[in-house]
């Protein structure tokens, strides 16, 4: 992976030369020199989880099965900050055959999730230069301008060390600069500007800890993430379909908190990962309802919340943003389904159109129903196929 550097650009530096100030190109030049690990960019904050999601599947081996799990491991590393139920992963422990360590260099497998990738990132709104050569001919061209700036040399032999496909993060200060002076350190410095600070920020994301970087880029034969672990410890396991959101959904809805507490431990002993759609629902228009039951607290379910966390405390009532919330988090995580999708807008239509303005009733002067509700193309086109219902079918 590439190393990465900060570089400030401090136009401030222009303004006291302007005032008589004496000034070294140099202090222009403000580099950070501490060495970061690159990992990649975004052109909006919000798809940071794509970034982060895409650097995660590059370090694991995401062809790990219960019989590399039955043959090859005998001790499991946990890092922090893991969606993974202590209660399956003990059962799939017993089945395979591994014990827990906390010893990451002596595990035969360590679990990492984006969650903890996250924790160790760092992202700066910059510019990517990654040509460092293009930084050397303004610092040689600087020493030119101004042959007793020694602190320059310093920055040249600096970048001369470092890798040649080094990128850096580069800003510039903001405020008001004067551009009417003359002479040839400021003519210099507004021409540096003008070149270096002419393309688009991004969000960039780095470690800033490159030991924690080529620690795991070092060992990634030996990593998993925790959703391919929680898939292996629920492979057994039932996967919940429409019909089981029916029943589940009305246990949820009871007003007997023992038919609650069972909706909520047929949630947590299914098959997480391919029951996503299901579950995302569930929480999201009954995670109210799920906290009067004791199971909510326990340690089995805990690692469900965790996982669905984005999708508690919605509250979709009568306002149309709760509704927009749920359709955009299901196409965040590839779990937005034709059935999801009309779902939501059934429960949008009754519970706003109609409730709030009358809609689709003899008192409203307009003609409009549910299937009047229609995606945007935005969503349409993340939509997921199931193998209980086809594009084609529903259409």
């Amino acid at each position: 992976m590439k190393e990465c550097y900060k570089l400030y650009l401090d136009v401030q530096v222009i303004n006291k030369y302007n005032r008589g100030e004496k000034v070294l190109i140099s202090d222009y030049f403000k580099f950070d020199k501490k060495t970061c690990k690159y990992v990649g960019n975004s052109n909006s904050y919000r798809n940071s989880k794509d970034v982060i999601a895409k650097f995660g599947r590059s370090l694991v081996d995401s062809s790990i099965d219960s019989n590399y799990f039955t043959n090859n491991i005998n001790l499991l590393y946990r890092f922090p900050k893991l969606s993974l139920s202590r209660d399956k992963l003990s059962l799939y422990q017993e089945k395979t055959n591994f014990k827990i360590s906390r010893d990451k260099e002596k595990s035969d497998i360590c679990v990492v999730s984006n969650a903890f990738l996250e924790s160790q990132l760092e992202n700066d709104w910059s510019i990517e230069i990654k040509d460092k050569n293009l930084i050397l001919g303004f610092l040689n061209k600087g020493l030119e301008v101004q042959p007793d700036d020694h602190e320059l040399i310093n920055h040249i032999n600096w970048i001369n060390s470092i890798s040649d496909d080094a990128v850096f993060l580069t800003r510039k200060s903001y405020g008001w600069r004067d551009d009417k002076a003359a002479g040839p350190i400021v003519d210099f410095l507004h021409n540096v500007h003008d070149k270096l600070i002419n393309g688009n920020s991004t969000y960039v994301y780095y470690f800033s800890d490159p030991e924690t970087y080529d620690w795991l880029h070092n060992n990634n034969h030996k990593l998993i993430m925790d959703s391919d672990l929680n898939k292996l410890c629920t492979e057994d396991s039932h996967t919940l379909k429409q019909e089981d959101w029916e029943s589940i959904n009305s246990l949820l809805q009871s007003s007997d908190v023992d038919n609650v507490s069972v909706g909520m431990t047929l949630m947590a002993n299914c098959n997480i990962e391919e029951s996503g759609t299901v579950l995302a629902l569930l929480f999201a228009f009954q995670s109210d309802k799920m906290k009067q039951s004791k199971v909510w607290t326990q340690v089995n379910f805990k690692g469900l919340k965790k996982q669905f966390r984005e999708f508690l405390d919605i509250h979709p009532s009568n306002w149309g943003y709760a509704y927009n919330s749920i359709i955009e988090k299901l196409s965040e995580q590839k779990l937005l389904t034709l059935w999801a999708s009309r779902y939501v807008a059934e429960k949008l239509f009754k519970n706003v159109l109609v409730a709030n303005f009358g809609v689709g009733t003899e008192h409203c002067a307009f003609s409009i129903d549910v299937d009047s509700l229609k995606l945007i193309d935005k969503y349409e086109e993340t939509l997921v196929e199931t193998q209980e219902e086809t594009f084609e079918e529903v259409l």
